[in-house]
């Protein structure tokens, strides 16, 4: 809106000349997409991200305003270093022994999606143009899978090494899955464009694309301490099987609690760009550049396409029709 009014209170002997261009706009990216943390033990992979958006842009000279709304999709990977449960327990005997997890190839994966408003400004260079800018993003969906492989034995006081690949007896080995839905909080991220336009035939075209690379980085935590309890549920009871182990995601465990989490993605997006109004003619004197012109003539008005009006100098050998 900003510079809508500064075009709207130019001079109109300027304006005639300096008409903005505008612009709907659609556009699509791929990319590597990350949720960025400290939490320990854990190692965040990344994985792919998109994105989808539809907006109106304003170009005036070589300055460049764009708005829109995009659908954000990213889907990460984390990993957890191996680690050991012992538990007290006591067989049907009752006898004391120590029931061990051991916990082995502990993955998550988050399905993660936002609406973002971006706001950008920027500038083109005959076919280089960049745009930078921030976006507001609100968490439409969260969703955790987590998957974990288990090897169990059970030691005994009396025994040297311990009990395991016993079947029958709960000593074994077992390949566990969980999922579970969470939120996230407001993404504020700034972001960054830089690319090539390209004009299907030639520039007077109604529509052309550009092709550039992106980076976003969320400069808030979204990360909103929803804690689901450990990592891992437990099963207590004597005639419980003991394997039964829920998995909890490691993003909505106490292991996350305090930790802040920075979305982040980095690609190439593609946009697709049409004229829209009407497109202005202007009534202006080119200046003459040849004696003859300066002896015979003060200038003649000459009607074309903002778009086709160049301000640069002519030559010598320019020729105009009369």
């Amino acid at each position: 809106m900003i510079v809508v009014a500064i075009m709207a209170i130019a001079s109109p002997a300027k304006a005639q000349l300096n008409y903005p261009d505008n612009f709907l706009c659609a556009w699509g990216g791929l990319g590597y997409a990350n949720l960025w943390h400290q939490a320990p033990y854990v190692t965040s992979y990344g994985g792919p991200g998109a994105l989808l958006g539809v907006g109106y842009e304003v170009k005036k000279k070589k300055f460049i305003f764009n708005v829109g709304v995009e659908f954000d999709w990213k889907n990460t990977f984390s990993k957890r270093e191996d680690f050991t449960v012992d538990v007290n327990m006591t067989d049907t005997e009752g006898e004391d022994f120590v029931y061990r997890y051991n916990f082995t190839k502990f993955n998550d994966n988050y399905n993660v999606g936002y609406v973002n408003m971006p706001i950008r400004l920027g500038a083109r260079f005959r076919s280089f143009y960049f745009l930078i800018g921030a976006k507001a993003g609100l968490n439409i969906f969260g969703a955790a899978n987590s998957w974990s492989h288990i090897h169990t034995s059970g030691e005994y006081p009396w025994s040297i090494d311990p009990f395991e690949n016993q079947p029958d007896h709960f000593w074994l080995d077992k390949d566990l899955k969980g999922s579970n839905n969470f939120k996230m909080g407001l993404n504020v991220a700034a972001t960054l464009e830089m690319g090539w336009s390209i004009y299907p035939g030639n520039r007077k075209a109604k529509h052309y694309y550009r092709v550039g690379f992106f980076a976003d980085y969320g400069i808030l935590n979204v990360h909103i301490n929803d804690d689901k309890g450990n990592v891992i549920g437990i099963p207590t009871g004597g005639n419980t099987d003991v394997t039964d182990v829920k998995l909890n995601s490691l993003f909505t465990s106490n292991q996350f609690i305090d930790k802040n989490v920075n979305p982040a993605m980095l690609g190439c997006r593609f946009t697709v760009l049409w004229h829209v109004g009407e497109r202005h003619t202007c009534n202006c004197y080119i200046p003459y550049h040849t004696k003859w012109e300066r002896q015979n003539e003060k200038g003649y008005p000459h009607t074309h396409h903002i778009s086709e009006f160049k301000t640069k100098k002519a030559s010598k050998n320019t020729k105009y029709k009369r």
